[in-house]
C-alpha cells in the first residue's frame, strides 16, 4: 500500500519552511503505514525543518495544542491502529 504521507512530506519540503498550510496538510494526510509513520517522525526531528509556532486544533480531543504535539499524537494513533492485536 502506498502511503500518501510521503508525498505530503515532499510537498512540505518543497513549499519552504514558513508554509503553515503545507505543515497542516501533514496533519490532514497522516501516515497509514509503519514506514510512513517512521518517515514522518524522522522528518519531524530534522533540525533544519521549521514548524508552525501556532497552536492547532487537536482532532482527538477538541483542544488546542502545539503543532508538533498534534503531529506526534497523530503518529501514535496511526501506529496503534497498525499494530497487530
Amino acid at each position: 500500500m502506498d502511503d500518501p504521507i510521503f508525498a505530503a512530506i515532499e510537498t512540505h519540503r518543497a513549499a519552504g519552511q514558513g508554509d503553515a498550510a503545507a505543515a497542516v496538510a501533514l496533519l490532514d494526510v497522516g501516515p497509514c503505514t509503519i514506514a510512513g509513520a517512521i518517515a514522518l517522525m524522522r522528518y519531524a526531528c530534522d533540525p533544519d525543518v521549521a514548524w508552525p509556532g501556532d497552536r492547532v486544533a487537536d482532532v482527538f480531543d477538541d483542544s488546542s495544542r502545539a503543532f508538533l504535539q498534534v503531529l506526534i499524537r497523530q503518529v501514535v494513533e496511526a501506529l496503534e491502529q497498525l499494530a497487530p492485536a
